[in-house]
């Protein structure tokens, strides 16, 4: 696991969280 695969899933989980609210 990289650094940027892991800040890649926590800007998904941003996103996602963003998208739901």
């Amino acid at each position: 696991m990289t650094a940027e695969f892991i800040i890649r899933l926590i800007l998904a989980a941003i996103a996602c969280g963003a998208i739901g609210m």
